[in-house]
């Protein structure tokens, strides 16, 4: 790897900031370990009193927000990390994930069967949109600010029109979805789940072509900030690139203890950098073709 980031704990959660300025990623202990390209390695921020599931940051970079399965979200000052977090009272047993919108106005919640929209100029909840009850494990905001994807262990992910709050569309899978992400001019959903395949979703024809190189259960997704590339992590220890366009595993990332989940995948928003965090406990940053 191009840098090998060690921690005490094992990760579940990763992601870079708007600028590359800060990765973050989330620990099993509650604490985020945060990394600034300018400083270097900086104190870890702590509040949450169980693993961080989730953490995303806002488009403008300005803040972060983080969410455990003691079921808070913090909302993260990046100007004034000394200032406690801002708590948002979610009613909800734990948090597995988090997306903002376009533009930062709206900030999703989920972790259970109910999304929760959060207004983040008042931190009110703006509404909440049920998903059948069923544990929803990644959300994701089109890019045009329209709809928010769900994927949840109902074996699907679900289409809502944010204007009118009502379902529009269902992407059946064939087992519980753990992650999904928009491609960056919206045009597709990636998907992965227990079955080993990541599903390359035509949001307009609904039809799909399949990913296939894992050998076991897919958790996390990734588009690279160009759309070209797609990162996943997986419970077989490996981090692997697929070319969007041809749908074939360019790359293979070994390096983290294969009996160990690679829980978290992310790109750097300059494209030369593809991030996994790992339940053993390494952050490894690797250049991909």
């Amino acid at each position: 790897p191009e840098a090998l980031l060690r921690t005490t704990v094992g990760l579940w959660s990763i992601a870079f900031s708007p600028e590359g300025d800060f990765l973050a990623a989330g620990g099993r202990d509650g604490r985020i370990r945060l990394f600034s390209r300018r400083h270097g390695e900086l104190p870890p921020l702590e509040g949450h009193a169980a693993r961080v599931y989730s953490i995303v940051f806002h488009p403008e970079g300005r803040m972060m927000v983080t969410g455990s399965g003691d079921g808070d979200v913090f909302i993260w000052d990046l100007l004034d990390l000394s200032e406690p977090p801002t708590r948002l009272h979610t009613n909800t047993p734990h948090i597995d994930c988090l997306a903002f919108n376009h533009d930062g106005t709206v900030l999703a919640s989920s972790g259970d069967g109910t999304i929760r929209l959060w207004n983040m100029e008042t931190h009110e909840c703006l509404a909440d949109i049920t998903e059948d009850n069923r544990v929803i494990e990644s959300v994701a905001f089109s890019p045009d600010g329209k709809t928010i994807a769900a994927g949840s262990w109902a074996h699907k992910v679900s289409l809502w029109d944010l204007e009118t709050r009502h379902r529009y569309a269902i992407l059946p899978e064939s087992t519980c979805v753990h992650s999904i992400c928009y491609s960056p001019d919206g045009k597709y959903i990636c998907s992965s789940s227990d079955s080993r395949h990541l599903r390359l979703w035509n949001v307009e024809s609904r039809t799909y072509s399949t990913l296939e190189g894992h050998t076991d259960s897919v958790w996390s997704v990734a588009f690279s900030p160009n759309g070209q590339r797609i990162a996943s992590g997986s419970d077989d220890g490996t981090l692997r690139v697929f070319d969007t366009s041809s749908g074939k595993c360019t790359t293979i990332l070994n390096g983290h203890d294969p009996d160990c989940t690679v829980y978290g995948v992310a790109f750097s928003p300059c494209n030369d950098f593809v991030a996994s965090a790992s339940d053993d406990g390494f952050i490894q940053l690797r250049r991909y073709s």
